[in-house]
């Protein structure tokens, strides 16, 4: 294992391009040693195409593996907070607050705009937690229209006011 001249990333043996900074590395990896560290890049540059055999030498074909991904923090892990050993997720992961319920779920009970605003949330949104949400206001709404479409085509079927009487008992018969 040897280290980026640039960066000073861990990289692979035989691998030509740094993954954390995309600087040439030494052709063959020989080990960069502590003191190559502080040696500017236009020399170190230099060095590895002095390395390099021309063309003309190479015929073979000089295959490099190609470098793992550069091992970045991700927005998805999580981040240490104030509140002791307690961890929150960040990013895609984030809760959503008890007022962003509050406001969500106000904005899903204005009949036509919050279907339509549920169904671009539950699309788009990236914070899943708000996205699940969204996807529950949708389905409760789609509850909410076959139930209402039943009761109304029933209704169309035997009479609105046989409907209406069967329902009134009902709920009578409930209380």
């Amino acid at each position: 294992m040897t280290y980026c001249p640039q960066c000073g990333y861990a990289v692979r043996d035989g691998v030509a391009i740094c993954p954390s900074c995309g600087t040439k590395t030494l052709y063959g990896n020989t080990p960069v040693k502590e003191e190559t560290k502080e040696e500017s890049i236009a020399q170190i540059l230099v060095k590895a195409e002095a390395d390099t055999p021309s063309p003309a030498e190479n015929t073979e074909k000089t295959v490099f593996p190609i470098p793992e991904p550069a091992a970045e923090q991700k927005e998805d892990t999580p981040v240490k907070t104030a509140y002791g050993d307690n961890v929150l997720p960040t990013g895609r992961y984030a809760p959503v607050s008890a007022g962003g319920y509050l406001l969500n779920q106000l904005l899903f009970m204005i009949p036509v705009f919050g279907l339509i605003a549920a169904i671009i949330m539950a699309c788009a949104s990236k914070k899943l937690n708000r996205r699940r949400h969204a996807l529950s206001a949708v389905i409760l709404h789609i509850i909410f229209l076959v139930l209402v479409g039943g009761i109304i085509g029933i209704s169309a079927v035997f009479g609105f006011s046989a409907v209406t009487a069967a329902i009134t008992e009902w709920i009578k018969a409930l209380a």
